[in-house]
């Protein structure tokens, strides 16, 4: 549609043919139809744990749209462009891991939701697992962030390449933050999931007061910075009945931080080499992978054989369901 001049139009259909798709291949995966039944206890039962997480959700939405709101009333319509444009390149991975994360973790915990050490441990690992893959993701696409504009979108989204920097370090985070919230979910608390939600969002009035009257760099720096202190708050109200606080989630993680860092410290400084972007981009990714794989392997990290091991089981039943073919 898009290529046949349909404009904007092609993004509503998409939008709109994507939830079709994803409805029926539910349906036909999970071989189930709606039924005209409804029960009072049930609708009471989850009403009652759900409209908290409903709002919370809205929450969430309406502030997002706020930085958008924010950018195309005070600045052109061209920052909205190239902040919009840098949102989009940070969400393919942190928003997408987010949500398999959210999706995978929320009903492993709950299984073991009554067991207190075994959910700790789980909680642990996973923890431990996604955010090295989280940091290497986030902190490789910053420090690839210009080669890899120029040879997506070409040389006018160049102004985008700052603020997806600057983004990354916020995004980072994200799957910390649901993983925290799902333990809420886990526990049933339903209501300080909200309270938690509320309180987020009007420290983060911050930014965008220092967006209206600093700048748009300002605003983004200050994220940042709500987006720790942010992790403090799930952190700490999640965590305490474990007994799994936010410096022992921190001691977890650091190892994968600095490895992820020194990757990126060494990949990162190549984007200035003055040779053609197209050899520049595939350049900078062979290094960094050779530089975690090299790393990885010589500090023997549980978080990366881990990863390695999924990744080479995962390769080895793609070549006997080919073979088998």
């Amino acid at each position: 549609m898009a290529l046949t001049g349909f404009g904007v139009w092609s993004l509503v259909a998409q939008q709109i043919s994507r939830q079709l798709l994803n409805t029926i291949f539910l349906w036909v995966f999970n071989k189930w139809l709606p039924k005209l039944e409804f029960s009072i206890k049930s609708f009471k039962e989850l009403f009652g744990f759900g409209w908290k997480l409903l709002v919370s959700g809205l929450l969430n939405t309406i502030w997002n749209e706020i930085y958008l709101v924010v950018i195309g009333k005070v600045y052109s319509t061209s920052t909205l462009g190239q902040y919009t444009r840098a949102k989009q390149f940070t969400d393919i991975f942190s928003s997408n891991l987010t949500g398999v994360v959210q999706r995978v973790s929320y009903p492993v915990l709950s299984s073991i939701q009554d067991e207190q050490d075994r959910l700790k441990q789980a909680y642990k690992k996973v923890i431990k697992t996604t955010m090295f893959m989280s940091f290497v993701l986030t902190l490789g696409l910053a420090a690839i962030a210009k080669p890899m504009v120029l040879v997506l979108i070409g040389e006018k989204w160049l102004p985008s390449v700052e603020f997806l920097q600057i983004i990354c370090f916020s995004a980072m985070l994200y799957p910390l933050h649901a993983i925290n919230l799902n333990l809420l979910q886990v526990k049933g608390r339903s209501d300080l999931f909200l309270i938690l939600e509320i309180l987020k969002k009007t420290i983060a009035i911050a930014p965008i007061l220092l967006g209206i009257f600093v700048g748009i760099n300002a605003m983004l720096w200050c994220s940042v910075f709500i987006s720790f202190l942010s992790l403090y708050l799930n952190a700490y109200y999640s965590g305490r009945d474990l007994n799994y606080g936010i410096i022992e989630q921190i001691k977890d993680i650091f190892p994968s931080f600095l490895i992820a860092f020194f990757m990126a410290a060494i990949v990162w400084p190549i984007s200035f080499i003055n040779i053609s972007p197209f050899i520049l981009l595939p350049t900078q990714i062979v290094i960094g992978f050779v530089v975690i794989f090299a790393i990885g392997e010589k500090t023997k990290l549980n978080e990366y054989i881990e990863l390695k091991e999924i990744i080479i089981s995962t390769i080895n039943k793609i070549l006997k369901w080919k073979i088998s073919e």
